[in-house]
């Protein structure tokens, strides 16, 4: 078989008749060109070294980046919607390597039909292009094919790139607050030993943390970080300073038994003697003669050795052995055993290394010695610390702990120091493994480690400045998820090599004339193409398998004419396919969607929408959907897996979409009046972006193309919205559980009554812990907070609070407060009196007149002088004092309940005068109050970020409680205070002080009166708490307490509710547009054929006088296809017409007999312009 091929010859007659210039093919995929291949690759590799920078960044740092609310999209929605972009621009890629196979194979042919005319990879399945692709060896088309492919993956793997997640971040050079240094002169030491004494009686006895700054065996700088986040971890390098004691084990020597104070102490005096070290006359004391044991810390001073040098701590356990005789003879006591220690001073200044969370006290850290080395200190030295710290709380007025904790013997008692130490060390009261030199040297040198600590703690100086240490803060970070990002480093990587196959194997050629994608153009190339024209004649309602076995085996090539392009076949009989008859029947072709798949695909759309409102409705109800953990691979599955849906609902909406783009031409074409050419055969939606084809369809009015691209633009941010759509949240977790009151305190009706016998040391004890509160800033003991005393909690016995760390329990419980009855007394009730002190010239007492109060009913039944202060030298200056007294009982006979009454009387005086003067007159009552209370697990302990909180309308009066007795003066240690007691002094100067300006302003009354009320309040509860706790009735029934315990520390999966309501937005207005746009145009009766291959559409145009038309409009060769004023008053229709091309359109409904051929055709007025179809055809078929 021959080619057949046009003489030159013809091509010259053909030319010098109609005058036609050589008109070369124009036309070249313009995304299918090396240049713009490269920029893909690149971008493919830029994202990869992206990716990967990315990845080195969240494995050094913990994560890329901090997240909050506001960034929370940037990093759900930013890596899906920069890979859907590529996609979106990559697809032109894909269409136009579909597109121009076909012309490629042409241009290399003679090539069988499959191969060209009949080839589609337009409308194919991505699987089956790829897969005939390889088989016909068009690797452009599988490249870009299977390109196509790997971004529709790289969007859905995308999706699970990043993950949200709670982790330990590493800060270095994080600014610290420090609050203190180390600026200590000697002369302020003695003046803190009670304060230090204090301190360790609260730490020992009543649970109270070691004040900020200070541990039981050294003091450091202060330090916070309150502008990290509170479970932050710090690292911050302070300074310390540590008294210690080295000490040697002493000879000792008897030198006498001198007598005591009394007549039953017992002492014994000795030499002491060390290498280092002689100390004479030291005394040994024992507790009594009866009970000859004792133990002692004592100062001492080595011998020919004056100043702190040679101060010493002396230690001692001592026994004596006495023989009864009646006369006091010093050869019947015999020391029996001894243990002396000398003990020498040293203060080391220490480079510490503090570890402590950024919300809790500095007390709590934990410290690592970096290197230490003696003090030097221009006004401390180590022998300075000895006294202070042994004998510096000598003034104490008593009501100590460890007054009643310190009995060793019968009803005798250790010395204070020794007791203390021992408690320090945890040693069982009992003097005995005190005769061991370990033992005693632990006691001593703890005891002398803890007060000292205190010591130079409270000496210290205040001083602000900044230092910088390190963090590890807990925070939500973005990390990159490494499976996602592996699978996307190997699908990016593969496509750098398609896209390197793809510029090796792309071609520089030009194709055709104009784009093919145009049906104007396939008519300009089907009037050069008489060979493909006569195979396809009579097809026009034929199926594609019909035009199939028509030219299946015929080889078809292009080759430029001066007419144009032109698509040749190899020689043969056109009369060889008469025997081939035109189909008997019209079938419509229905393409994918079809009405019935599109209608399904609306309602499972629908059903999506319901399904994530229903979904966000669970969501917010449960505070989240369900437990989950960081499992990365569970990540998955609420990242991918709804990715992959959206993909699907895009695919779905593509298919519907190309079909209207595709057959939207040939649809107005059916339509009984035609259309113009401009809006028909030279109109193409299939090779532009998604924008550019809104803008030609709103032109051409083509709407339901608008509502299929429309829908299909909008598509396109489902999966970049469903990115952000679940993320893992920590959730709290509420449970109920049951609790148990241990004991029945606060009920009212388990505390005692008043005793028969006032027990002061009980009731008082509780007024020196609150001292500590408002001294040293000590947080309050367990089950007290501010003026509340609260019940013992414990956990019920099925509940285990071991496994919930961080986590907290909210309870609702009774609590009992002082209620202060109280009256204001003005000046001229007062009636104040300042008088001279009898024999003196220069020392005033002021005088006041007071009622006394009824214990029955608060009133005054009568009045009494009370004196304010005496012995005073006065000045311009505020005072403040308070009397205690018991309430006056009018009835003897009849003694009511015993209750205690406060006068607290404060003003201003103005030299030797009384300028303003004001009392409060107190009688003491209680109350019970329902307070609201949070308490940390597993330790149910309470913290300052959540105190309890009083419900002020339950507060009810219960005036049976007995209050313990409001003995203030406990408070004060030391000699005195300017013009105020010790009250008032904690009011000026304690932990919530008000200015001591105050006190003389009379528009301030009601801020004193509050702050009275309120301390009277704080010192009270502790008085409860030690006292009337202890003392209560145990066999009142405990309550139940039902406790709603929150565990923050649940990861819970989230649905978004903003990406919600965009995601059912989008999806809504797709549901819309879908369906407009199917009942626009119904794709499923368009055609007879998939008009997606050169034969399909040349099969509709093969038997059309348009061919004819375009064969004479071609001799313009400036113009576009059919864009000639020729062609301006044509309208082109599609449906049946008989071979005499008459101007009456036939419907698809004609008997086939009379209906003619199914075909594209022009209907103009022609004939006024004296048009010879006939002779034009003759014409043509001559070139």
């Amino acid at each position: 078989m021959a080619w057949k091929t046009n003489t030159g010859s013809d091509k010259s007659s053909f030319s010098d008749k109609y005058h036609i210039q050589d008109q070369t093919p124009r036309w070249r995929p313009c995304y299918l060109r090396r240049g713009v291949l490269l920029v893909f690759a690149i971008i493919f590799c830029i994202i990869i070294a992206a990716l990967e920078t990315l990845n080195q960044i969240s494995q050094a740092h913990n994560g890329i980046a901090s997240s909050n609310k506001s960034r929370h999209y940037f990093w759900t929605y930013g890596p899906t919607a920069i890979l859907t972009i590529v996609a979106s621009f990559w697809s032109r890629v894909e269409f136009q390597a579909k597109q121009s196979a076909p012309w490629y194979s042409l241009l290399h042919g003679p090539e069988q039909a499959e191969k060209n005319v009949l080839l589609d990879y337009i409308s194919e399945m991505q699987m089956i292009s790829i897969w005939r692709a390889l088989k016909n060896k068009h690797f452009i088309v599988a490249s870009g094919v299977a390109s196509s492919i790997l971004l529709r993956l790289l969007v859905i793997f995308s999706t699970g790139l990043f993950s949200l997640q709670q982790v330990q971040v590493q800060k270095s050079n994080v600014p610290i607050q420090m609050h203190s240094n180390f600026n200590i002169e000697n002369s302020t030491l003695y003046g803190f030993g009670l304060q230090a004494y204090d301190i360790l009686n609260g730490v020992l006895f009543d649970n109270l943390p070691f004040p900020d700054g200070s541990t039981a065996n050294f003091a450091f700088q202060e330090f916070s970080a309150s502008a990290l986040p509170s479970d932050a971890n710090i690292t911050v390098p302070i300074q310390g300073l540590m008294a210690d004691l080295d000490c040697e084990v002493a000879d000792v020597t008897v030198k006498g038994w001198p007598a005591g104070n009394y007549s039953s102490d017992l002492l014994c005096r000795v030499d002491l003697k060390t290498p280092s070290c002689n100390i004479s006359n030291v005394k040994l004391q024992m507790m009594s003669n009866d009970v000859p044991i004792g133990a002692t810390l004592q100062e001492g001073q080595c011998d020919n050795t004056n100043g702190p040098g040679g101060t010493r701590v002396v230690a001692t356990s001592q026994e004596a052995k006495i023989v009864q005789s009646k006369d006091d003879d010093d050869s019947k006591k015999t020391l029996r055993r001894s243990v002396a220690l000398i003990c020498k001073p040293s203060l080391m200044s220490m480079s510490l290394k503090a570890q402590a969370k950024a919300s809790q006290s500095s007390s709590n850290a934990r410290f690592e010695p970096l290197q230490s080395q003696n003090a030097t200190l221009p006004g401390l030295t180590a022998g300075n610390l000895i006294r202070p710290a042994l004998s510096g709380f000598e003034n104490t007025n008593g009501f100590r702990a460890i007054e009643s904790h310190r009995r060793v013997v019968g009803s005798f008692s250790a010395q204070t120091q020794v007791a203390l130490g021992m408690w320090l060390t945890g040693a069982t009261p009992n003097l005995e493994p005190l005769f061991e030199v370990d033992v005693l040297q632990n006691v001593t040198v703890s005891y002398y480690r803890a007060m000292t600590a205190q010591l130079l703690h409270l000496a210290r100086s205040q001083h602000e400045a900044t230092t910088y240490g390190q963090a590890i803060v807990h925070e939500n970070r973005v990390l990159v998820s490494q499976v996602p990002l592996r699978v996307m480093e190997a699908l990016l990587s593969l496509g750098v090599l398609l896209l390197g196959s793809m510029i090796f194997f792309v071609s520089p050629e030009t194709l055709a004339q104009w784009n093919p994608s145009y049906i104007s153009s396939i008519v300009t190339i089907l009037a050069n193409s008489e060979d493909l024209r006569q195979s396809l004649r009579g097809t026009g309602a034929a199926s594609m398998q019909d035009i199939y076995s028509r030219l299946a085996g015929q080889y078809y090539y292009s080759q430029n004419t001066p007419r144009g392009s032109a698509i040749l076949s190899m020689s043969g009989d056109y009369h060889e396919l008469d025997h081939l008859n035109p189909p008997s029947e019209y079938v419509a072709w229905k393409p994918f969607p079809g009405l019935v798949s599109r209608a399904s695909g609306f309602v499972i759309i629908a059903m999506i929408i319901a399904a994530l409102e229903v979904v966000l409705h669970l969501s917010q109800a449960g505070n989240g959907i369900a437990d989950i953990s960081f499992n990365e691979y569970l990540h998955y599955l609420w990242t991918i897996i709804p990715a992959s849906i959206m993909v699907i609902i895009s695919i779905f909406y593509s298919s519907m979409d190309f079909n209207t783009r595709c057959l939207a031409p040939f649809a107005r074409l059916k339509q009984s009046t035609g259309a113009t050419l401009k809006h028909s055969l030279g109109l193409s939606f299939l090779d532009n972006l998604g924008l550019h084809h809104i803008f030609l369809a709103v032109g051409s009015r083509h709407f339901a193309v608008l509502a299929t691209t429309l829908a299909t633009g909008a598509a396109f941010f489902l999966t970049i919205v469903t990115s952000g759509l679940y993320s893992a949240t920590d959730v709290p977790r509420h449970l109920g559980s049951n609790f148990t009151q241990n004991g029945s305190f606060p009920n009212p009706k388990s505390i005692a009554p008043a005793a028969l016998n006032i027990d002061e040391f009980s009731e008082v004890t509780g007024i020196v812990t609150a001292k500590y509160i408002l001294q040293d800033n000590l947080t309050f003991p367990s089950w007290t907070w501010d003026d509340l005393v609260l019940p013992e909690i414990l956990p019920h016995s099925v509940l285990s609070l071991g496994s919930m760390e961080n986590s907290y329990v909210d309870i609702q419980v009774s609590a009992l407060r002082a209620a202060p009855s109280c009256q204001l007394q003005t000046r001229a009730y007062l009636n104040p009196n300042i008088t001279m002190e009898n024999n003196s010239t220069d020392k005033f007492r002021l005088t006041v007149n007071l009622p006394r109060l009824s214990c029955s009913n608060n009133t005054a039944v009568g009045n009494w002088t009370q004196e304010v202060f005496s012995g005073k030298q006065l000045q311009s200056q505020n005072f403040g004092y308070s009397v205690h007294s018991p309430c006056s009982n009018p009835d003897p006979m009849n003694p009511g309940p015993k209750l205690w009454t406060n006068s607290y009387i404060w003003g201003q005086l103005s030299n030797t005068s009384v300028k303003s003067i004001t009392a409060l007159r107190c009688m003491q009552y209680a109350e019970t109050i329902d307070a609201s209370i949070r308490l940390k697990l597993p330790g149910l302990e309470i913290t300052p970020n959540h105190p309890p909180i009083p419900d002020e309308s339950s507060a009810k009066l219960v005036p049976d409680v007995y209050v313990p007795m409001s003995e203030w003066w406990v408070l004060s240690d030391r000699a005195s205070y300017p013009m105020m007691d010790a009250f008032f002094h904690f009011l000026i100067a304690g932990k919530y002080g008000i200015p001591i300006e105050d006190l003389g302003a009379a528009d301030q009354s009601e801020k004193v009166i509050n702050a009275i009320k309120r301390q009277i309040r704080l010192i009270t509860a502790q008085q409860f708490n030690y006292f009337s706790r202890r003392t209560s009735n145990e066999t009142i029934s405990r309550a139940r307490l039902v406790g709603n315990i929150t565990m923050p520390d649940r990861l819970r999966l989230v649905q978004d509710a903003t990406s919600t309501r965009i995601l059912e937005g989008i999806l809504a207005a797709m549901l819309v547009l879908g369906i407009l746009g199917s009942v626009i145009m119904n794709t499923d009766h368009v055609l007879p054929k998939n008009p997606c291959s050169i034969a399909a559409v040349a099969s509709l145009l093969a038997d059309s006088d348009l061919i004819d038309r375009q064969a004479l409009e071609m001799m313009h060769p400036k113009d576009k296809p059919l864009q000639s004023s020729f062609f301006g008053q044509c309208r082109a229709y599609l449906g049946w017409r008989d071979g005499k091309y008459t101007s009456e359109p036939l419907g698809v409904g004609t008997e086939t007999g009379s209906r003619g051929k199914f075909m594209i055709y022009l209907d103009s007025d022609d004939e006024s312009r004296g048009w010879d179809v006939s002779q034009s055809e003759t014409d043509v078929r001559n070139i």
